[in-house]
């Protein structure tokens, strides 16, 4: 287009010299095009499950394998199905285990080839994503590697070349001869993933080997827990009774999957964390610290209920020589068991929702409490760090925060050596007690700032009570 304009404006020039002096007028012009062609690279990783073989056992009065009574077996390769009728299903990167019966096993190779026309970073995964009481039972092998109860294995990022071949990777899964009747009529899903992106991708060192238990009474789940080699614990069923965990405990994680479990912790916690809990029986705390724990804990994602009188709250650390870090996240505390009057309007009780007694350091966000009678935040002793709540909200509480009853007891002082921090949080309807706050000994710093009460933003620590 800008070529025709060009000879146009040139040919009016020429008509117009033309007429002035009556003679032509020609332009010497030349052009070089120059083209550039851009083609993408493609990231592709082709993965298979290759050799399937089915396996399953039968008696032998020469085989090598014994069971725990003694009788002898060896494991009989299949053709399409068990020897009890269960199949193996591999669909869609899906790999469906369907009324398999103990002693059977499936054997299979995983593949896969960089089909990328450029360097990238590639990984694999093994994970559960359904049947969870069924793979707790099951034996995985990962080259020659066994793993009892595996939840999820994921391979950390490696380098692979354009169009080369990732390292192959033999596997088996087993439900072996010593599984039990619960495991009847239960069936598992096991996705299995290779992922791959470009070389100079960002991405972050996720591999993880993680297990699955299912205990059934609070002497089973203490024991999953105490576990040093089992770092995830997941609860599928509620547990009735209080489950007291001695043993000292060091990166753990216990999901309580949406189930209601008491814990009550009396070693010393490292990187522990407690999630998922959906506490049903408010008679007694969710999570309890006793006079001999130390280390951090942290408590995540769960609803917790308070009805409990001593100790009192949700959560609760009560005793003269608590040493944690406590974290409270995410999570709903409310009063009473989610009880309900006549108008359908819920009944709150006097109770706290959590109440510390000493601590390292106490840290509450993303928290909602609702209904609490007394504080919704009660924080006795010493806590020789600091004191921090941010980006809750409380509903209907007489207190939000009070850090010390002025006793004489240890446990009474209400000192907080480090800072005291409330930002960022909600109140809503919390009037009964004139004020919402309290802090009587805070060594360090208080930050309160962003704050709303009943409706008025922003309002600062001389609107509350007992600022110091």
């Amino acid at each position: 287009m800008k070529k025709k304009v060009l000879i146009t404006s040139i040919l009016t020039i020429v008509v117009c010299l033309c007429l002035i002096v009556g003679s032509t007028f020609a332009l010497f012009t030349s052009e070089s095009e120059l083209n550039i062609a851009v083609t993408a690279g493609k990231v592709e990783m082709i993965a298979n499950l290759e050799t399937f073989q089915l396996f399953s056992v039968e008696a032998d009065e020469n085989g090598a394998e014994v069971d725990e009574n003694g009788n002898t077996y060896t494991y009989q390769l299949q053709q399409d199905k068990f020897l009890n009728g269960g199949t193996a299903v591999y669909e869609n990167g899906v790999l469906t285990l369907d009324k398999i019966t103990p002693g059977d096993k499936i054997s299979f190779t995983l593949t896969g080839t960089n089909n990328s026309n450029v360097l990238t970073n590639y990984r694999w995964s093994l994970v559960c994503t359904d049947g969870f009481a069924l793979m707790s039972g099951l034996i995985v092998t990962i080259d020659g590697v066994q793993y009892e109860s595996l939840a999820k294995y994921i391979t950390a990022w490696d380098e692979l070349a354009a169009n080369t071949a990732m390292d192959s990777v033999e596997l088996s899964i087993e439900l072996p001869v010593a599984a039990g009747n619960e495991y009847q009529e239960l069936s598992t899903s096991i996705r299995i993933l290779v992922e791959a992106v470009q070389s100079n991708g960002i991405v972050e060192d996720e591999s993880e080997i993680s297990y699955i238990s299912i205990p059934g009474t609070p002497d089973e789940l203490a024991t999953a827990i105490e576990d040093p080699n089992v770092p995830v614990v997941t609860v599928f069923d509620d547990i009735d009774d209080v489950v007291t965990i001695d043993a000292d405990l060091k990166d753990k994680t216990i999901d309580a999957n949406g189930k209601n479990v008491a814990l009550k912790f009396t070693g010393a916690l490292e990187n522990v964390v407690v999630t998922g809990i959906n506490d049903t029986a408010d008679e007694v705390p969710a999570v309890t610290l006793t006079n001999s724990t130390s280390g951090d804990i942290t408590i995540a994602d769960s609803v917790l209920y308070s009805g409990a009188k001593i100790p009192y709250g949700c959560i609760a650390a009560s005793g003269s020589y608590i040493n944690v870090d406590v974290t409270v996240d995410n999570c709903e505390l409310i009063s009473g068991s989610g009880a309900v009057d006549e108008n359908g309007d819920p009944v709150y009780g006097d109770k706290y929702g959590l109440y510390m007694t000493n601590a390292k350091s106490v840290t509450v966000q993303n928290t909602t409490f609702e209904g609490f009678g007394s504080w919704a935040i009660m924080v006795n002793g010493t806590i020789d760090g600091d004191v921090v709540v941010s980006d809750c909200e409380f509903i209907n509480c007489a207190g939000v925060l009070k850090t010390s009853v002025g006793g004489q007891e240890p446990w009474q002082v209400g000192l907080i050596n480090g800072d005291l921090i409330f930002v960022n949080n909600t109140m809503t309807d919390c009037t009964t007690k004139n004020g919402v706050y309290a802090s009587t000994k805070t060594a360090g710093t208080i930050t309160f700032e962003n704050n709303s009460l009943n409706g008025v933003d922003n309002v600062t620590a001389a609107d509350m009570l007992g600022m110091n």
